[in-house]
């Protein structure tokens, strides 16, 4: 007794048949993967194998190859069989990896599908776009791909069984990423010379950007002023000089810019150190009892255009000068004293002049006498004129 035997049509394998006049139609096409089931009456007239496989078959061509051929399996006592195998394209076709990464990533994606023809040797093909324009081409299941930029990318891999083939496609959307560096300053610097703040050791991890070269902005104390920086109204130098800062801290602060507008902002403080100035009183020459003359000084170290004019604004203090007026005659070195300058862009020290004192003109004249012929002399005097600092004609009954 025979009991009805279901086989399976497998591509590139065994067995793919339709009946011949056992059925209305002796010529059946069916796709791989699908199963026929031969009636009872039939089965003894092929082979099959525990699964149901049909084990014996023939071609009629003699090509070798399934797709479109015809052949038949196995023998009937009523003649052979004719079947056409249709092919059919991969299946389940899926890609695996990221869809977004940073510029200077490498990410992998991985494709996968499956074919009902289990002879079938797929092959993998990828295509990958930037904002519209090639750029990497490969093969293998797998890809490996660096982001040497920003924008967005699409992988579209395709799978083919060597005659029918499928695509998918992936977008990566690939973020910029802002340019580094280091920013320092050449201080403390002393006023009156130059600050100078440099970016240094710039990097990004686009190759791309670091090709195109880094734009830089700088502001002076105020952070606010870069908020309208961009790539095309900075320039490309990596430093900014200041010459004329004032004494203390200052802040630059500074960006660096890439080609796509990506940027990091930084600040370096700048000390300012005071200027030594020297202040001397000049020397002066005044007469014994005469008035003190007019008292001036000198500057030594005046820096940035400063002029002694400078001491007269405020909140800068000029120097008094002081000498005594009553000295003797004589050389006195240091009695000349300035004092109580005062600007914060100064260190300030004080030499003191000397004044000399010569003598006065004292001219005395001899009283005019009379005495008689004969007579005792008179008693004789003297006029003075210019006896000074409250001298009498007594100091010079006086040692000295």
């Amino acid at each position: 007794m025979h009991r009805d035997v279901t086989v399976r049509c497998v591509r590139f394998g065994f067995p793919v048949f339709a009946l011949g006049p056992a059925f209305a139609n002796p010529d059946t096409s069916f796709a791989p993967g699908g199963r026929l089931t031969i009636p009872a009456r039939y089965a003894n007239a092929i082979a099959v194998d525990a699964s149901g496989d049909v084990l014996t078959a023939g071609y009629t061509d003699g090509t070798g190859r399934l797709t479109g051929v015809d052949f038949w399996l196995a023998r009937y006592r009523t003649g052979g069989l004719a079947v056409t195998v249709n092919d059919v394209a991969p299946q389940n076709l899926t890609i695996t990896g990221p869809t977004s990464a940073n510029e200077g990533d490498t990410i992998t994606l991985t494709a996968s599908a499956t074919d009902p023809g289990i002879l079938d040797v797929l092959t993998y093909t990828w295509n990958v776009t930037r904002n519209g324009s090639t750029y990497l081409q490969a093969s293998g299941s797998s890809v490996n791909i660096d982001f040497l930029d920003n924008g967005s990318y699409v992988a579209t891999v395709t799978v083919s069984d060597g005659e029918l083939s499928v695509s998918k496609s992936q977008t990566i959307s690939v973020a910029n990423v802002a340019p580094t560096a280091t920013f320092s300053n050449n201080g403390p610097v002393t006023y009156g010379g130059t600050a100078t703040a440099s970016f240094t050791s710039a990097y990004d991890p686009s190759s791309a950007d670091s090709a195109a070269g880094f734009h830089y902005a700088f502001s002076l104390d105020s952070a606010a002023s870069l908020a309208s920086a961009t790539y095309a109204n900075s320039g490309t130098s990596a430093s900014v000089s200041y010459a004329g800062l004032h004494a203390g801290s200052q802040t630059v602060y500074a960006e660096i810019i890439d080609k796509d507008g990506g940027f990091t902002q930084y600040s370096t403080v700048v000390t300012v150190s005071p200027a030594p100035l020297t202040i001397k009183a000049d020397d002066q020459s005044m007469t014994y009892g005469g008035a003190v003359p007019n008292l001036t000084v000198g500057y030594s170290g005046l820096a940035n255009g400063d002029t002694p004019a400078t001491f007269s604004t405020a909140p800068n203090v000029a120097p008094s000068v002081t000498a005594p007026a009553t000295n003797h005659v004589g050389t006195y070195a240091g009695a000349i004293v300035a004092s109580g300058a005062s600007d914060p862009d100064y260190t300030i020290s004080y030499a003191a002049g000397t004044l000399q004192v010569p003598p006065a003109a004292l001219p005395i004249t001899p009283d005019d006498q009379t005495m008689i012929y004969g007579g005792a002399v008179p008693n004789l005097t003297v006029s003075d004129s210019g006896l000074a600092n409250g001298d009498t004609p007594a100091t010079f009954g006086t040692s000295p």
